[in-house]
């Protein structure tokens, strides 16, 4: 292949992950929606927190159980953020846009796998498809999730310590990241152990591609641990509170357990399609590309044994898994090819299993309404919480001396990270008690109320069920 025809695979390559940017962010910043309330209230409250001085304080952060790390990235993207619109408008879409760029490391990552794999041509390419047009890669890639964040980083990780080339510096790069990661979030600890086993199977050097991994998961530990000391004042708080907490004390389990098998039924729920061809990919894996398929398997495995599941910790493995997906249909496309004598075989392959692929995608995203704890949602969850979400990003660019939110929990809401006022925010139980406390705020927000005006207030804008409602005036 001659340079002007890799060049013009990598401007191809360049611009389909661009394309998948401009929609992850797209997505999730038109059209909001929550997973979750973990996304909002353990990574961007306290990261506003952090960046502003104010918001809300889970009983995490209180007692020590979460890490910074993750919060402490969110505060400085929020900061930068907020010169690029008002209230909260610009800092979430910078937010957005961050977390977007990360979620692209997956497929980036395919496509420098199948180039070391097969050099140029159009399988890289291809390949890296996949992974970029996954539903659930694209609806959880911009999300502000621990085990989403992690894994992004951890694929680079696994890429560096894989095809290190024998350069003690990549792979202690690697090490680096993963011992960040598995300190932000525990769960990853069998990663760096799996890939260290698996070392000696292709490296020149397996000595000294292992002790660079050690010596950079130490070294992540270590700056994780550096920022527990800044946060709580001892090193690894974090993770030992959230080792006594949930593994000692089983609070997690509070929340509801499942049998081990729990994650392989929700799979087949979300996408029977999509479970078959990753639970194929994860088996022929693991020998063909083990340093991929191992960490997946293990990460499986600790989540099957712990008994409190909820269907978004199983997301780094998708993640993992859609990537095998793009190599091995790459690799079949290359196998038909030589065995079939027909000049476009690998390209007709290649289309069909790519097809059949985006089918299996579509279909699945627009059936997605499994919540996190298995519960099956009326509205799909790429619009779940959207009402509010938009209504608290509507209030931030209003002039509002204290809000009252009317029928709904605060843990249903963006709070302050979408907010963006340090202002009280009052729980109303019903519109009825809204006029002998008008004047202790002059907007409140209320799902499923027909009335223009009411106590003085003025409807303003509704988004979905859900309507902003103001009075002109300060607060009492």
């Amino acid at each position: 292949m001659n340079s002007s025809e890799t060049n013009r695979l990598w401007v191809v390559g360049s611009l389909l992950l661009v394309g998948g940017l401009l929609v992850r962010a797209g997505i999730e910043h038109f059209s909001p929606s929550m997973y979750w309330p973990d996304e909002i209230y353990q990574t961007l409250e306290p990261a506003h927190r952090l960046a502003f001085g104010y918001g809300s304080q889970m009983w995490e952060y209180s007692e020590g159980l979460r890490s910074w790390v993750f919060p402490g990235m969110l505060a400085g993207v929020m900061w930068v953020g907020q010169f690029f619109g008002d209230g909260s408008t610009g800092y979430l879409a910078a937010t957005t846009l961050f977390l977007s760029f990360i979620s692209l490391i997956p497929p980036a990552v395919t496509y420098l796998w199948a180039r070391r794999k097969w050099g140029g041509g159009w399988l890289p390419v291809v390949a890296m498809l996949f992974p970029l047009l996954w539903f659930e890669n694209i609806y959880f890639g911009p999300k502000s999730l621990f085990e989403t964040f992690t894994i992004h980083l951890v694929a680079a990780a696994i890429f560096l310590v894989r095809f290190d080339d024998g350069r003690w510096l990549r792979a202690f790069c690697g090490g680096l990241v993963l011992g960040i990661c598995v300190i932000t979030r525990p769960h990853l600890a069998p990663v760096p152990i799996v890939l260290a086993a698996w070392i000696p199977m292709y490296a020149r050097r397996p000595h000294v591609s292992i002790s660079a991994l050690a010596t950079g998961v130490v070294a992540g530990a270590g700056i994780a641990g550096l920022v527990d000391v800044v946060a709580y004042g001892v090193p690894f708080h974090s993770l030992i509170v959230n080792l006594h907490t949930n593994v000692i004390e089983g609070k997690a389990s509070q929340w509801g357990t499942f049998p081990w098998w729990q994650y392989f039924a929700w799979a087949w729920d979300v996408s029977p399609a999509g479970s078959v061809a990753m639970g194929v990919a994860l088996l022929t894996g693991i020998v063909r590309y083990p340093m991929l398929a191992g960490p997946a398997l293990a990460i499986l495995a600790a989540h099957c044994a712990i008994p409190h599941k909820e269907y978004r910790f199983a997301y780094p493995v998708v993640a993992l898994s859609s990537m095998i997906v793009g190599l091995e249909a790459a690799a079949l496309a290359k196998y038909v090819g030589m065995k079939i004598r027909f000049r476009r075989a690998r390209l007709v392959t290649l289309s069909v299993l790519l097809a059949c692929w985006c089918t299996a995608s579509v279909v699945g995203g627009l059936n997605f309404r499994l919540g996190p704890d298995g519960q099956v949602h009326e509205a799909p969850n790429w619009t779940m919480a959207q009402d509010k979400l938009l209504a608290y990003r509507y209030l931030s660019r209003r002039d509002v001396c204290a809000v009252a939110r009317v029928g709904f929990r605060q843990i249903a809401t963006g709070g302050y990270s979408y907010l963006h006022h340090d202002v009280e925010i009052q729980h109303m139980p019903h519109p009825d008690a809204i006029p002998q406390d008008a004047p202790r705020f002059n907007a409140f927000v209320v799902d499923d109320f027909e009335r223009e005006h009411h106590a003085g207030f003025d409807r303003k804008r509704c988004f979905g069920k859900t309507c902003v409602y103001m009075r002109s005036g300060g607060c009492d």
